[in-house]
């Protein structure tokens, strides 16, 4: 396709390559940009939940964001694991 914008090596005009792919190239940003931005809200929605953590032998209120490997937690019925 790069090789059709090249107007000695192509027999149509650059444009004709250039624009379709100018168009397919801002779409696919413009979805990734939308995707990445769900991705944050969800992320964000996630890491603010609230768990219960075990220090020094009590029970505390974390956020799963401040939660570390090898903190205990303590788990409920149902309750969503990140």
């Amino acid at each position: 396709m790069i090789l059709q914008l090249i107007p000695w090596i192509s027999s149509i005009a650059w444009y004709s390559t250039a624009i379709p792919l100018f168009f397919v190239l801002i779409f696919s940003g413009a979805k990734d940009a939308y995707d990445d931005i769900q991705r944050h809200q969800s992320d964000n929605q996630v890491n603010n939940r609230i768990s219960y953590v075990v220090r020094n032998g009590q029970l505390i209120a974390e956020r799963w964001m401040n939660v570390k490997v090898g903190d205990v937690i303590r788990m409920e019925n149902n309750q969503f694991v990140a």
